[in-house]
């Protein structure tokens, strides 16, 4: 990333974090490290506020997480293990909760919704468009004749 692009990033942070009333160190996604607790669990620490958190910072969420809007979070074990945690009854459990199941199915129609409203997007944009293009004939050098083609003449 050249300055330029950085610091028009750092001052879209800012934009974002005035909007929020929040502090822009906190929006920057550069300014959070990943720690792991000694019981395992995860949890953010800001190199420039120096605060720690438990919860994934907004700025580091994938679209998935922030669509979340349900009390549970996915969290990782220091062996790689998935488990849930719910933020307002503080209970984890190795189950996948019903609410993200449903949050799961919801985001895998909406992916299948929107890859098949692609394809057929290509599908119109195919059969509208015609391909031409044009040849100049090398077997005759004096003549600047083009020949022009369309897709239907040409052999497949």
């Amino acid at each position: 990333m050249c300055i330029r692009d950085r610091v028009s990033t750092q001052s879209t942070w800012a934009t974002q974090a005035l909007a929020k009333k929040v502090n822009p160190d906190e929006e920057d996604p550069n300014n959070w490290r990943t720690r792991q607790a000694a019981n395992g669990v995860q949890y953010y620490y800001n190199i420039k506020t120096k605060k720690t958190i438990w919860e994934k910072p907004e700025c580091l969420q994938d679209p998935e997480e922030k669509q979340n809007a349900t009390d549970w979070q996915v969290k990782h074990t220091s062996d790689g293990k998935v488990f849930y945690y719910n933020i307002k009854t503080k209970k984890s459990t190795w189950k996948m909760p019903s609410e993200i199941m449903a949050l799961k199915e919801r985001q895998a129609e909406e992916r299948k919704h929107m890859a098949q409203r692609q394809q057929e997007q290509g599908k119109q944009g195919a059969k509208s468009s015609k391909i031409s293009f044009s040849i100049t004939s090398s077997y005759h050098p004096h003549e600047n004749e083009k020949k022009k083609f369309k897709e239907e003449d040409i052999d497949k």
